[in-house]
């Protein structure tokens, strides 16, 4: 039987929100198995099927130099932000800090309030939401792939859910402890999350019963960023990134000393470190494509890994085309320097970068 957890303000559940009778598996069954079915079956490749149905990555067109980058959003916690994270897909912006909150942005309307903020007849949107409930600071949050569910965790221990349909007052649906400091959270599938801890295990639950894990995953160091991608889940370590299959095996390990972050975008797998930052085909870990050694931490891609977008060792931005080149910029920034962090938007030319309270979303202008 399948447990349902009511929400504390609407005569909902969490589970009939987003799912009809029949479209999953429960975590029962799961157990039985002890395979979590994390991954939509039209999606379940093994690594040998990638091989055959993604071409090399290779871009023969990416420019030696864009133009400008430009800022068009800020947006301000009370306190220093510990992450900045666009959704899949690109509607939302999230932010979470030392404040206890997360924040939501839609960057549609932000970019068109931007757009048209010199226009005095023009009325401002409601872009800009606010969650609160956690009593320790807020280390990452996520929406669901096809539902408007947000789901935040903190080192308070708990994930807190929210039903973005609904206003802020009435928008927190339910929450529950992991019994330990959370520092990452994705989506796997329709159906379930994973969480990393501070300790060397990952947990993967099932959205209709999250009194009870599905799986637990034991991984060779603490786990401080775990996102999922198309053949299973990436977890990030100190010295290194580990990748997990879909029977919930650690089948790669790459080991980098002191690694600071990574991201895997268009069948690469990006991990920066205080030595630069590897880029490895996804179907070939043995040997980095590229090397980007000025990238020492918050590597990430920018439109599907057109470009690769970081901070050097003076926490400046520095910007690598698809094929591992420096690209030139001119940066039209309230900041440029001595930045926390920088994010790069996976859908559409655009980034954030962090100073203390403050982040900033740009876009990136190519030369015609």
């Amino acid at each position: 039987m399948i447990a349902q957890v009511f929400i504390p303000r609407m005569d909902k559940t969490i589970y009939d929100m987003i799912f009809t009778q029949g479209d999953l598996l429960s975590a029962g069954a799961m157990l039985n198995n002890h395979i979590p079915n994390f991954t939509e079956l039209s999606i379940q490749k093994s690594i040998q099927q990638l091989q055959t149905t993604i071409p090399p990555p290779h871009f023969s067109n990416v420019p030696p130099q864009v133009g400008d980058f430009d800022q068009y959003y800020e947006n301000k916690h009370k306190f220093p932000i510990n992450f900045v994270r666009f959704t899949a897909g690109g509607r939302y912006i999230l932010s979470g800090g030392k404040d206890n909150c997360l924040k939501l942005v839609e960057l549609q309307k932000a970019k068109q309030d931007h757009k048209n903020s010199r226009d005095t007849q023009y009325q401002q949107s409601r872009c800009r939401h606010t969650f609160y409930g956690h009593s320790a600071e807020v280390f990452d949050a996520a929406v669901h792939p096809t539902h408007d569910l947000l789901v935040s965790v903190s080192l308070d221990s708990d994930a807190r859910f929210f039903d973005l349909r609904a206003n802020e007052a009435d928008a927190f649906l339910h929450s529950f402890s992991l019994g330990r400091a959370i520092q990452s959270v994705d989506f796997l599938s329709q159906n379930q999350l994973v969480f990393a801890a501070n300790n060397e295990s990952i947990y993967i639950y099932d959205i209709q019963n999250l009194q009870n894990f599905s799986y637990v995953v034991k991984m060779p160091e603490i786990t401080t960023k775990t996102r999922s991608f198309v053949n299973g889940i990436s977890c990030l370590h100190q010295n290194g990134v580990s990748l997990v299959d879909q029977r919930c095996q650690v089948y790669s390990t790459i080991k980098l000393n002191n690694s600071t972050d990574f991201v895997i975008q268009n069948s690469q797998l990006a991990v920066s470190s205080l030595d630069g930052t590897s880029v490895y085909d996804l179907r070939n870990l043995n040997q980095p494509l590229h090397k980007l050694p000025s990238i020492i931490r918050s590597v990430s891609g920018i439109q599907n890994a057109q470009f690769w977008i970081g901070l050097d060792t003076s926490k400046s931005i520095k910007l690598f085309n698809a094929n591992g080149n420096p690209v030139n910029y001119t940066a039209r920034l309230n900041k440029s320097y001595n930045l926390e962090s920088v994010q790069g938007n996976e859908n559409e030319l655009s980034f954030c970068y962090i100073f203390d309270k403050t982040y900033t979303v740009a876009d990136v202008k190519l030369h015609k």
